[in-house]
């Protein structure tokens, strides 16, 4: 980012600020307060409860509205990063400077945009959302978190490259992104992040891409508009949520998005009022009486410092939806940059991240601890070997390969290798 474009953007930073009225500016002041002194405590020690509703983008925000920045980079140059060396907090954020690393300017102009679109949000699809067939032996591939774009040039392709490079080359009946295009879902970003490096099915295959926060910053208007109004996404007839369905399974895919809290910068999922669309449409996906599996932008459980995952409150919102004899068999989400195979959940529910797709991403101290305890089965921390950002793991996506009743889950990293298989199931 250029000196001109950084000015261009703390000026639109201000006068989104005091557009705002001061019943507004009191009700986001608490979030900037709190992220300033977790995020930099967390960094130094990495022992500090995190509010997984703040995301790091506020402590940007801060920094600027109080002319604080300068003093920032000082602070996280000095005692907590040496130049030229870049730190791994204890989730695998990567406190750097370069792109999609925790102090990249980018970040800054999703709070912009989410500032300048408070109050503004596109209109909900209220048709019926379409369930769509699928053949009965059917590769569905899924990558959450993937709309970066090839930042980088061939010597050395971005991650987001090598994934779809690899999915391509396996070629699935169906490829499922899991949302975030970065840094806000923006006309621009929606088509060169999203719909320009689209990987390839195979002949006659389908594809579908779900909302998100980065996506709902701009008010969802270019999801709706450029991406889900594109060739490549026709089957999903520009709904947001909508199920795919064979003779054993229901693969319900939902906006845990658009309903989330726009004060929170839509940062933890939601399926809306009770009762309403989304609701009403996993019931009667389960009433159905076969294998379900759910799948989200949104997480259902949040990592935390001791090792300990637990199930959030739209894991339970979620479950509320279903009957508690029958919970989904699978439940897949992204929006943490991790890839994560968590233990099966007391109901029986299996629960993945795969929001790994393409951010750069460290090693998780969290994670390690909770594998250390058995409560997760696996998580991506391989060094990835980037020459350009040396403490990076791989990036990577899911494979699942559905036989009549029984399913194969393969993780792959960004190279095409395995990186983690269940037992067939």
């Amino acid at each position: 980012m250029t000196k001109l474009e950084q000015e261009a953007l703390i000026a639109r930073l201000n006068e989104a600020w005091n557009s705002l009225s001061i019943e507004e500016q009191d009700r986001i002041r608490p979030m900037l307060a709190q992220v300033k002194a977790q995020k930099l405590m967390s960094l130094t020690t990495g022992q500090v409860e995190k509010d997984p509703n703040i995301p790091h983008h506020m402590l940007l925000i801060e920094s600027f509205l109080n002319e604080d920045h300068d003093r920032l980079v000082k602070t996280l140059h000095a005692p907590i990063m040496a130049p030229a060396i870049q730190r791994v907090g204890p989730e695998g954020e990567i406190w750097g400077f370069g792109k999609y690393q925790e102090m990249d300017l980018g970040w800054l102009e999703a709070g912009v945009i989410w500032l300048e679109n408070l109050r503004y949000k596109y209109p909900f699809p209220n048709q019926n959302p379409p369930v769509i067939n699928i053949p009965d032996d059917v590769t569905i591939a899924m990558m959450g978190d993937w709309g970066t774009g090839n930042w980088r040039g061939d010597a050395n392709p971005s991650p987001s490259a090598k994934v779809a490079e690899a999915i391509s080359n396996i070629a699935p009946d169906v490829i499922i992104h899991l949302g975030d295009v970065y840094y806000s879902g923006t006309n621009k970003q929606e088509s060169e992040n999203l719909l320009a490096d689209w990987p390839s099915t195979k002949a006659g295959g389908m594809s579908f891409t779900l909302n998100s926060n980065h996506e709902m910053y701009p008010g969802a208007a270019p999801l709706f508009q450029v991406t889900l109004a594109h060739e490549i996404f026709a089957a999903q007839q520009k709904h947001s949520f909508f199920a795919l369905e064979n003779s054993d399974w229901v693969i319900i895919c939902l906006d845990s998005a658009y309903y989330s809290n726009v004060w929170k910068m839509y940062m933890s999922g939601a399926l809306g009022t009770a009762g309403n669309a989304q609701f009403s449409f996993i019931k009667t996906q389960a009433a159905k009486g076969k294998k379900t599996m759910v799948v989200t932008h949104h997480n259902g459980i949040s990592d935390n410092p001791n090792g300990i995952p637990t199930t959030n409150a739209f894991w339970n919102e979620m479950m509320s939806a279903f009957p508690v004899a029958s919970p989904p068999a699978y439940w897949y989400w992204g929006h943490v940059h991790t890839g994560v195979v968590y233990k099966d959940a007391a109901n029986g529910t299996k629960p993945r991240c795969l929001g790994h797709g393409a951010i750069p991403w460290g090693f998780s101290s969290e994670l390690d601890k909770a594998k250390q305890k058995g409560n997760i089965l696996w998580f991506e921390n391989r060094n990835a070997n980037d020459p350009d950002i040396p403490v990076r793991v791989y990036n990577g996506f899911t494979i699942l390969e559905l036989s009549g009743s029984s399913i194969k889950e393969t993780f792959y990293d960004e190279t095409g290798n395995v990186a983690w298989a269940a037992p067939d199931a």
